[in-house]
C-alpha cells in the first residue's frame, strides 16, 4: 500500500512543506514488512504502528537510504491489521506526522527481502509511546530484540525461553554456545582444548 502526505515544517516562523510518501508492500501473517519513506529534505523519519483497533502506537526508526528512509516493522499475528503512519523531522527539528493509514493483512503476500531487510527484520528495536508490553499487541516477539520505554530507555527483549545450562554434566550450553567436555578419557589421549604455557 502506497500513501502520500503533504506535511507543513515551521522552521521558526517559516513554513517549508515537503511531500512524503509512505510505501508497505503487504502485510501477512508472520512476515517483516518493509517500510519506505520517501521525503525530500527530511533528516530522519519513524514509522508509527500498532494492531488496529488497540490504544497505543508503537514505533520503529527508519534507516536514510537512497531513495529516502527504510525500515522493518515486527511479524504481525494471524489477523492483525496493522494501522501506521510516518513521521518526518525536517532539518531544523521540527516533526510533522501524517494522518494514520489502514492496511489488512494479504493472502499470499510474501514481500522479497534484501539481505540488509532481512537482517534488520531479525533485530528490531521497537519504542513505545505509553507504557505497557514490550512486544506490541497482535504482532510477534520475533525479530524484536530491544524496546526503548517512554522515559527513552533501551531495554533488552528476549522472546525465547532460557536457554539450558547444565552443571557438571558432559556439556554445558550458555548464550547459544555449546562446551563439550571432552578431557575425561573419552578424547583418546587428546584434549580438545589445552592451555598454553
Amino acid at each position: 500500500m502506497k500513501k502520500a502526505a503533504f506535511f507543513l515544517l515551521f522552521a521558526g516562523s517559516i513554513a517549508v512543506s515537503a511531500e512524503a510518501a509512505t510505501t508497505i508492500p503487504c502485510v501477512a501473517t508472520g512476515v517483516s514488512s518493509p517500510v519506505t519513506v520517501t521525503a525530500p529534505g527530511a533528516s530522519a523519519a519513524r514509522a508509527y504502528f500498532r494492531k488496529s483497533g488497540t490504544p497505543n502506537f508503537y514505533y520503529v526508526d527508519l534507516k536514510p537510504g537512497l531513495a529516502g528512509f527504510w525500515g522493518m516493522l515486527p511479524r504481525p499475528e494471524k489477523g492483525t491489521s496493522v494501522e501506521y503512519a510516518a513521521e518526518i523531522t525536517g532539518a531544523g527539528g521540527t516533526t510533522a506526522r501524517e494522518t494514520a493509514a489502514v492496511v489488512s493483512q494479504t493472502p499470499g503476500c510474501s514481500p522479497a527481502l534484501n539481505p540488509d531487510e532481512s537482517r534488520l527484520a531479525d533485530n528490531l528495536i521497537v519504542g513505545q509511546t505509553t507504557a505497557g508490553d514490550k512486544v506490541p499487541p497482535g504482532f510477534e516477539c520475533k525479530g524484536i530484540v530491544s524496546v526503548i520505554t517512554p522515559e527513552n530507555k533501551l531495554e533488552s527483549n528476549s522472546c525465547s525461553h532460557a536457554l539450558p545450562y547444565f552443571i557438571g554434566g558432559a556439556a554445558a550450553v550458555a548464550a547459544g554456545v555449546l562446551i563439550y567436555d571432552n578431557n575425561h578419557g573419552h578424547g583418546h589421549g587428546h584434549h580438545v582444548s589445552q592451555s598454553t604455557p
